[in-house]
């Protein structure tokens, strides 16, 4: 009974985190965006950039379930 009390108390926080996270990722992009400073999704256009400024060019590869 006790791990069953336990579940029902922790539960709602876990699925409070998770709402959170879907949320945060969704409004990635956006943020990422409106920054202005990155280039989201788009390579051809990060290697001219690069080129053009003479800057290195960051890749991050990531995979969001």
């Amino acid at each position: 009974m006790t791990r069953f009390a336990f579940l029902l108390a922790v539960f709602p926080f876990f699925t409070f985190a998770a709402e959170n996270r879907d949320t945060q990722v969704l409004n990635d992009r956006t943020d990422v965006l409106s920054g202005g400073r990155w280039i989201y999704n788009d390579f051809p256009k990060g290697v001219a950039e690069a080129k053009l400024t003479g800057k290195p060019l960051l890749v991050i590869l990531r995979c969001i379930p």
